[in-house]
């Protein structure tokens, strides 16, 4: 079979500012993290994302930290190797 026609050309993804200041993403995870059941902070184009141990942890979130968004990801706990 001939897939000459599935030439690849090299694809540049445009590098993107995060929308989340650096700054308040630190002082969002500092406050998070002393949160029981949050194991984690990270941010997205959107706002921020926690990691939680359990559906329980996610009441104890509000919805908006400083104008970002907050979206929670249940990992259940975490443990270092």
């Amino acid at each position: 079979m001939d897939f000459s026609f599935l030439k690849s050309e090299p694809v540049a993804i445009p590098y993107q500012e995060p929308t989340v200041p650096r700054d308040a993403l630190e002082k969002a995870r500092r406050e998070l993290l002393l949160t029981t059941g949050v194991v984690g902070v990270g941010s997205t184009m959107e706002g921020l994302v926690v990691y939680v141990d359990s559906r329980e942890a996610v009441a104890r979130l509000p919805s908006t930290i400083a104008g970002l968004s907050v979206h929670t990801e249940v990992t259940g706990p975490i443990h270092l190797l």
